[in-house]
């Protein structure tokens, strides 16, 4: 109880409250050191996701915190009240599929393609009532335009096509 509320007194004291509440809850809820990676990730900031951080959260991919790490991603995309949490989750898939455990990661998108469809109509009003879901909404139709033209391609087009350049290029078959 004591760290709980050293982490709320330091967050009233340096005026960091959203970070310092993401601490308090890695607390509470006694997520593992891997899960607390997943969660700055894809927090609600503006800030693109660090790509040190997503290189560790790769890591992951390949040892038993795998589906710890998928689980928070499935939650956080599923998140309707912050864009940046939904689009993160997306930086991420895309980061993870390059260079995490491609096979494994594949296979988690293929099986929950319905929450990626889910972002396709993401809409969320800020403060003055304009709707700041255009680029979750995109980046969500690149990955569904991938998997509905291109389902049986290899690693390194699964990728590019993902990551949005188009997997042109290689011998395609006719």
């Amino acid at each position: 109880m004591d760290s709980m509320r050293k982490v709320y007194q330091e967050s009233v004291s340096t005026g960091n409250m959203k970070r310092n509440i993401r601490e308090l809850k890695n607390k509470m809820y006694a997520y593992s050191e891997m899960e607390q990676m997943v969660r700055e990730c894809t927090c609600n900031d503006a800030q693109t996701p660090s790509e040190m951080l997503m290189k560790e959260i790769a890591k992951g991919t390949f040892t038993v915190e795998f589906s710890s790490i998928m689980t928070i991603v499935w939650k956080r995309l599923k998140d309707k009240t912050n864009e940046h949490h939904a689009f993160k989750c997306l930086v991420l898939l895309e980061f993870l599929l390059q260079h995490g455990n491609h096979e494994m990661v594949l296979s988690q998108v293929q099986n929950n393609l319905h929450h990626i469809q889910g972002v396709t109509s993401f809409s969320l009003k800020n403060a003055n009532g304009i709707d700041v879901g255009h680029d979750v909404r995109e980046k969500a139709h690149r990955f569904l335009k991938f998997f509905r033209d291109q389902h049986s391609v290899g690693p390194v087009d699964v990728a590019a096509v993902a990551l949005g350049s188009g997997g042109g290029g290689g011998s395609g078959g006719g």
